[in-house]
């Protein structure tokens, strides 16, 4: 395959998260911890969290789904909290 062709496949939406995934789990092999200050809080449908972390120069979007995130997680959220 020359570099055109390389170039040129499009990517499924799972092909795209599988190779994510991939390089991230092989990148952190354990468990990463993320400092920022939380930004565009909201509770969503379905006990979800939605938010961003930022520092000075990049922002992160952020979910917590339902049962995945800590009990109680919603009464310490909080925009601007760090």
């Amino acid at each position: 395959m020359d570099s055109n062709e390389q170039a040129a496949h499009i990517y499924t939406v799972s092909e795209l998260n599988a190779l994510a995934q991939h390089a991230l789990e092989e990148r952190f092999p354990n468990p990463v911890w993320i400092e920022g200050e939380v930004t565009n809080y909201r509770q969503g449908s379905g006990d979800h969290l939605y938010f961003s972390l930022k520092d000075a120069s990049c922002e992160a979007r952020c979910a917590f789904f339902g049962g995945s995130r800590i009990k109680g997680m919603n009464q310490i959220m909080e925009n601007g909290l760090k």
